[in-house]
């Protein structure tokens, strides 16, 4: 689904995010991230607990890099 988005944005490219870029890599991590959010909160995963909190843990990070990345790039004044 990232993938798609990326694709798509480099498609349409009328904003400042070039899909394959660092807008797509941003979007890719970002859909994986809430994808894996989504998963684990509805999916019933045959994992040990342990391998749930890991699994909570790199989603907060990815997310929160990713955002933190897309409000960088916004906010980044193009010359």
């Amino acid at each position: 689904m990232g993938i798609g988005i990326a694709l798509l944005i480099e498609y349409r490219r009328k904003g400042k995010f070039i899909g394959l870029g660092l807008g797509g890599a941003i979007s890719i991590n970002l859909i994986g991230g809430f994808v894996l959010f989504f998963w684990l909160v509805s999916g019933n995963l045959n994992i040990p607990a342990h391998g749930k909190i890991i699994l909570w843990i790199l989603d907060i990070i990815l997310v929160g890099i990713s955002s933190l990345e897309l409000i960088a790039y916004i906010s980044k004044k193009q010359p």
